[in-house]
């Protein structure tokens, strides 16, 4: 410990020189639940996090920097988990911006200027078995574990409030971000560059912004006696971005926010049909007495065709006074999975609800309630002509039609630079949910459930702070 303080007071030494701004920032969350039960089962958790599962207190600082004219710059993020060890947050890049119109980031990111603008609460995760809906269902933001980042301002020389229209693009590297000259044989530049993410946004004087992007995808490819090795083998085409998905993606959303105190986001994800030789969709809806069954052949002869689900999604919030309402909305339908001559898969319709209503009194305290719902119509499969539904055959233990219900009563004191919230979760799921971990001990076939589909209720106390 004495170490790590005197390196930090070099640190912050010699940065001071350097850098003619610099600051720190410290942050932290985690949550204590004393107890949550279902039925006769029950248990306790000592330290997790709300956003995720398995996930721990994040506990950690922010380093920031830059020179006179801020033409220079670096962001960097440490935590710190339960296992002792240091990691890097969500931010580890030094940026440049040589002239006011343009800034190139370099390094871990996660730049928020396209996002949506409408999240769930905190505690939405805990009131659904499919958890909530973050801000990224409506417009993804860049997000890099190694990367560059460019953000260019077009119409800079135009003195005008119409000139506001935002040009944004990111990439990663080669197979292992290696060397550029290393990596050559066997790869192509140009699968780098479309796997990568591109976005523009105008925003409209008084009314609100527009924004549109396409992302990448970054599928395995099959590379016939790769350099490195001599052998054949299947690569993935690009390493860095954390957005990519199997398919291309177009994406759209508009927000308004021409009324003060109010935003209205609503975005469209268009997912790309494409098709495959790799076997990169496994169905897990039903526990069968088998692990789930591939749609794709495990030696990669046959052809996939894929349609990944089209998304929909609405966020509003208003804050009146000490009034504050959020609604959400999320939609995904026209998913399928043609293994052809084998089977094909069609995913149901789906539907998220969520809401929030609180108000804050006595200047330190706030008192609400969330609601959230989550149906999932009923999947189902066609083979030899024959289409039957997935929860309703013989060998199926569990149903692919969820129509789940959840809310919590809650109460939140500011503590003056963090705060402290608790509530009742009450989870009220329509069937019994599994998750499928072919490692995991608990069951030779790799299934484990989760719960068995009765009431649910938790009392998680959430502690953060930001100073």
């Amino acid at each position: 410990m004495k170490k790590a303080a005197a390196f930090l007071a070099i640190l912050v030494l010699f940065t001071g020189k350097v850098f003619s701004e610099f600051d720190f920032g410290f942050y932290g969350k985690g949550v204590f639940t004393p107890i949550a039960f279902s039925g006769n089962d029950s248990s306790v958790s000592a330290a997790t996090a709300t956003y995720a599962n398995n996930s721990r207190p994040d506990v950690g600082f922010t380093m920031l920097g830059n020179n006179d004219s801020k033409t220079i710059g670096m962001v960097g993020d440490v935590n710190f988990n339960l296992s002792g060890t240091a990691g890097i947050g969500a931010n580890a890049n030094i940026w440049v911006a040589p002239f006011n119109w343009i800034k190139l980031t370099l390094g871990k990111f996660e730049a928020d200027e396209f996002r949506g603008q409408v999240g769930t609460s905190d505690f939405g995760s805990w009131m659904l078995p499919e958890g909530s809906k973050d801000e990224d269902a409506i417009f993804n933001r860049f997000k890099s574990d190694v990367g560059a980042h460019v953000i260019v301002k077009p119409l800079f020389w135009l003195d005008s409030k119409w000139a506001d229209l935002t040009i944004a693009g990111a990439v990663g590297s080669n197979l292992g971000g290696e060397r550029a000259f290393n990596n050559i044989m066997g790869w192509s530049a140009e699968d780098v560059y479309l796997a990568g993410q591109g976005a523009i946004g105008y925003r409209v004087p008084g009314i609100g912004f527009v924004r549109f992007q396409f992302i990448g995808n970054n599928r395995e490819v099959y590379l016939e006696d790769y350099p490195s090795t001599g052998q054949n083998g299947k690569y993935r085409m690009m390493s860095g971005l954390s957005t990519n998905s199997d398919s291309d993606i177009i994406q759209t959303a508009v927000l308004y926010d021409g009324i003060e105190n109010l935003k209205i986001d609503a975005g469209i994800k268009v997912p790309l049909k494409y098709t495959t030789d790799l076997p990169d969709y496994i169905y897990y809806h039903s526990n069968y007495t088998t692990p789930p069954y591939q749609t794709g052949s495990l030696a990669g002869n046959d052809n996939l065709e894929i349609q990944q689900p089209y998304l929909l999604s609405l966020g509003a919030s208003y804050t009146w006074n000490n009034l504050n309402a959020l609604l959400r909305a999320d939609l995904s339908f026209g998913g399928k999975y043609v293994h052809e001559g084998v089977r094909t898969i069609t995913i149901g319709r789906g539907m998220g609800m969520a809401a929030s209503v609180s108000y804050g009194f006595l200047q330190r305290f706030r008192a609400g309630v969330d609601l959230g719902f989550n149906y999932h119509q009923i999947d189902s499969i066609e083979v030899n002509g024959k289409t039957e539904l997935i929860g309703e055959r013989k060998n199926d233990q569990e149903t692919s039609e969820h129509n789940d219900f959840g809310f919590m009563p809650w109460f939140s004191m500011n503590l003056g630079g963090g705060s402290i919230k608790t509530g009742v979760a009450v989870m009220l799921p329509s069937s019994p949910r599994y998750s499928y971990d072919p490692n995991h001990p608990a069951r030779s076939d790799g299934w484990r459930q989760t719960h068995s589909g009765e009431p649910l209720i938790s009392i998680p106390i959430s502690l953060t702070y930001y100073f």
